[in-house]
């Protein structure tokens, strides 16, 4: 509860500062997408984490990351066009 009061409390500094709230929110959107990924490739990782072999839930385990790495490009797209642009164009992403 507390930490969603302090994201509450986040977004309306923002928006008094003059952000835009759409923008705002469309950003917080793609931080919890993020976290959703994360969280579900630390809960796919852990599901399997008693294979001895290493080859049980593999493609599980790929497909998670897989998505991990999305929601990250695609918040950092939204963040920042331009460098996103940069960073795939090196080969960075």
């Amino acid at each position: 509860m507390g930490q969603k009061i302090n994201n509450l409390r986040h977004l309306l500094e923002r928006a008094q500062e003059g952000e835009d709230i759409d923008d705002i929110l469309a950003e917080q959107a793609h931080d919890e997408r993020v976290q959703q990924a994360r969280q579900r490739l630390s809960d796919t990782i852990d599901e399997y984490s008693d294979d001895m072999t290493g080859q049980d839930g593999e493609e599980d385990i790929d497909n998670a990351a897989a998505s991990y790495i999305q929601a990250q490009d695609d918040r950092l797209r939204a963040r920042d066009p331009e460098g996103y642009a940069e960073k795939r164009a090196m080969g960075l992403l």
